[in-house]
């Protein structure tokens, strides 16, 4: 998004409102109108209508739009605000919360005031949004579903194996007959969402096929094809691999400083925990089958590398041939073997 503006307006969502600070001009960061709307449809037309009273008529050309990332509470008004601009930045929180400097206190007005200052100190690094596909958003919604109940599924079932395993049995069957309807529940639940996955990928080819060529990688299986088909919003969202591999948390970086600070590369801790350990488990899974992957863990545990440093190296191999096989437009192929 290289534009200069003039206006900046910086919104901190919450569930039921959302609080504003325009920045009237970029050359007096001191001139902020602020006010609070309702998180709907009515709150949206309203600020609509405040930013025109203020004199901003032009949204696309005038204005740029920031907020932090909120899942759900922003979907609403980023949805709604998109039919206006284009010029909506939708930031990492972490980034504008170590951007502000020491801090006493917090409140939702307060925090939209940063946000419009950072929006206006940082517009050369400001990112238009990534709408989110009619598809894409579907999947996320029903996966965040099935993962909400296969998490209560696995605490009601933990227990009652756990109780079989040292011999409690008369317990165990106790609690299996309290949870009996609920589990059967959950798990024809599951079934379902299982069903109305494959009728969404059914309806649209474009995911239908970039699904079918992640699952040629081996080791990525559905449920990984689905989930980084979906954060990465069908593969437009990255750039390259090590774009992804970093916003995985996978990526080593280097730790140094003068002549004797230099520690071995490693991992950040911020990144996308739920893929991270699904690539974690894809790199477990691949390890186990005969090839190349089993055959490269094996000679770098040999030489002395530590086990999950190598784990961590196939997800980056797994995470690269994802990319490739999508670039590609076609299967994932073993030249080695081919050759």
């Amino acid at each position: 998004m290289k534009k200069t503006f003039q206006n900046f307006l910086g919104i901190d969502v919450s569930k039921l409102t959302f609080d504003v600070a325009l920045i009237v001009s970029v050359n007096s960061m001191n001139n902020i109108v602020s006010s609070s709307f309702s998180n709907n449809k009515k709150g949206v037309s309203q600020l609509l209508k405040f930013l025109k009273k203020q004199g901003v008529k032009n949204l696309n050309d005038e204005l740029l739009i920031c907020m932090e990332h909120t899942g759900m509470y922003s979907r609403i008004l980023v949805n709604n605000l998109n039919k206006f601009t284009t010029n909506i930045w939708v930031e990492n929180a972490y980034s504008n919360k170590h951007s502000t400097g020491i801090k006493r206190g917090k409140t939702d007005a307060a925090d939209s005031i940063d946000i419009a200052k950072y929006a206006c100190r940082f517009m050369d690094n400001a990112k238009p949004y990534d709408e989110k596909t009619n598809t894409v958003q579907t999947l996320q919604d029903v996966l965040s579903n099935r993962t909400r109940l296969m998490n209560a599924l696995t605490n009601l079932q933990k227990p009652i194996k756990e109780m079989e395993s040292i011999g409690l049995n008369e317990a165990a069957n106790l609690l299996a007959k309290h949870c009996k309807a609920v589990i059967d529940g959950l798990t024809k639940s599951l079934k379902l969402i299982e069903k109305e996955i494959a009728e969404i990928v059914k309806k649209d080819e474009e995911a239908k096929q970039k699904i079918h060529l992640l699952q040629t990688v081996p080791g990525v299986g559905l449920l990984t094809a689905l989930s980084f088909y979906c954060t990465t919003n069908g593969f437009t969202k990255f750039i390259n691999k090590k774009q992804l591999a970093c916003y995985c948390g996978i990526a080593p970086f280097p730790y140094q400083s003068g002549i004797s600070i230099r520690r071995r590369n490693q991992v950040h801790f911020m990144g996308n925990k739920t893929l991270k350990s699904t690539l974690f488990l894809c790199s477990m899974r691949v390890i186990q089958l005969k090839g190349e992957m089993q055959e490269y863990y094996k000679r770098k545990v040999e030489e002395g590398k530590s086990k999950m440093s190598v784990l961590n190296a196939i997800s980056n191999k797994i995470v690269a041939r994802m990319c490739a096989v999508i670039q590609n437009n076609e299967p994932y192929k073993n030249y080695l073997l081919l050759s």
